[in-house]
């Protein structure tokens, strides 16, 4: 797989969330406690199902199976 094909890092995806976050507090300055951890559990969900994903598609489908009977 070429460097073009590989999905981005998890480092990269990390700081992708970051500027999500800094861009909405600008767009939602006056918002709540409540309104704000919304925000970020909702990049912070995106960004776990995402690397669930990538995790299990790279992982060995018995490993992946065994894993999810737990």
């Amino acid at each position: 797989m070429s460097q073009e094909e590989r999905p981005p890092s998890w480092q990269q995806r990390s700081q992708d969330v970051d500027q999500a976050m800094q861009e909405w507090r600008r767009t939602h300055p006056q918002a709540t406690l409540a309104e704000i951890e919304r925000a970020v559990d909702e990049q912070m969900n995106q960004l776990r199902a995402r690397m669930i994903e990538e995790v299990a598609h790279t992982s060995p489908p018995e490993q992946a199976a065994v894993s999810a009977s737990r």
